[in-house]
C-alpha cells in the first residue's frame, strides 16, 4: 500500500507542477506581449526601422565596393583537386 500512495503523490505532484509551470508560461507571455505592444516600445521599433530603411542603399553600396576592390581569385577547385592528388600520391 505505501507503494502505491508513493507513486499517487508523485503523479499528483508532477501534475501540479504541468498545471503551475503553464500558468507561469502564460502570466510571462502576457508580461512579455504588454511590453511589446507598449506605445515607447513600439516608437523605438519604428525609429529603427526607419533608421535601417534610410541606411539599407548605402550600406549596399559600401558592400558593392568592398567586392567589387577584392582581388578576383582563380577558379582553385580544379588546382585544389590536382594537387591534393598529387600530394597524396594518387595519379
Amino acid at each position: 500500500m505505501s507503494r502505491m500512495t508513493l507513486l499517487a503523490g508523485v503523479a499528483i505532484g508532477v501534475i501540479a507542477a504541468v498545471v503551475l509551470g503553464k500558468d507561469r508560461l502564460t502570466q510571462a507571455h502576457s508580461k512579455v506581449k504588454d511590453a511589446w505592444d507598449s506605445p515607447t516600445v513600439q516608437d523605438t521599433v519604428a525609429k529603427a526601422d526607419r533608421f535601417i530603411a534610410d541606411k539599407a542603399p548605402t550600406l549596399h553600396g559600401v558592400g558593392e565596393a568592398v567586392v567589387d576592390s577584392m582581388p578576383r581569385k582563380r577558379n582553385t577547385a580544379s588546382s585544389a583537386s590536382s594537387s591534393s592528388a598529387i600530394g597524396s600520391g594518387i595519379a
